[in-house]
């Protein structure tokens, strides 16, 4: 009898347990994941720094097309030195991420040979990956800024002296919109259209899933100093900050 009752009582409870399962899981599964807010504070390369390196790889690249570079072991290795605070500030923004998050978390869906890829990235990746996110990550300095007067302007951020309207960057001595710097770091890295969209969204790039989008399309691909040099050329040549 004693028996017949316990046997009836653990066999309601796994009944319970069983049904209750699946709609545990559902909830779980149906729950939607915030983006995870990274904290780069002091990480992303200041204008004026990537503005005088755009100057010294512009320098180089044209001496380069016009045929008066002295060998190409040598450019290559003048263009890895140009870079070294890409590369710095690259590994920065990396070692950053990597503390604030745990690359193995299923959250962020990656494959074990993309975290191996990212934990072994390249010295010209991470200078890639400094340069496309300093620029973009720029918007959101230039977006916060009025025109009251210049110092609240984006011309003390380049150092240069005529005012740009609001959400427009001074590149170079041109006043810029923020479009045509995302279509042209776009179209110099190769990054393709859906990529494109996300990068447009400042919110989106301060996520640990944004830095990981751009992240998982550069260790896909290796683009070597010299290929690194002649995309950032080309992105100034798109923005016509020679003209």
């Amino acid at each position: 009898m004693i028996l017949s009752k316990l046997r009836n009582s653990y066999l309601s409870l796994f009944m319970i347990v069983v049904l209750f399962i699946p709609i545990i899981q559902s909830c779980t599964r149906d729950e939607p994941v915030s983006p995870r807010q990274i904290n780069l504070e002091g990480k992303i390369l200041e204008f004026h720094r990537l503005q005088d390196i755009i100057i010294e790889i512009s320098l180089l690249e044209q001496e380069n097309l016009t045929g008066t570079r002295s060998s190409s072991k040598d450019y290559e290795l003048k263009l890895k030195e140009v870079m070294q605070p890409l590369v710095e500030n690259g590994r920065g923004i990396l070692n950053e991420l990597i503390r604030q998050i745990d690359l193995k978390d299923p959250q962020y869906k990656l494959t074990k040979q993309e975290i191996k890829d990212i934990e072994n990235i390249s010295e010209s990746d991470l200078a890639q990956l400094s340069f496309i996110y300093s620029i973009l990550r720029l918007k959101k300095k230039v977006k916060t800024i009025t025109t009251k007067s210049s110092q609240d302007t984006d011309i003390i951020e380049c150092n240069m002296t005529a005012e740009c309207p609001p959400k427009r960057i001074c590149a170079l001595g041109k006043c810029v919109g923020w479009e045509e710097v995302g279509g042209c770091i776009a179209s110099s890295f190769g990054i393709p259209a859906a990529v494109k969209k996300m990068i447009a969204n400042t919110a989106v790039l301060a996520t640990a899933e944004g830095l990981l989008t751009i992240l998982k399309l550069l260790v896909k691909r290796y683009a070597g100093w010299i290929g690194l040099g002649w995309a950032i050329y080309e992105f100034t040549e798109c923005l016509e900050v020679w003209d």
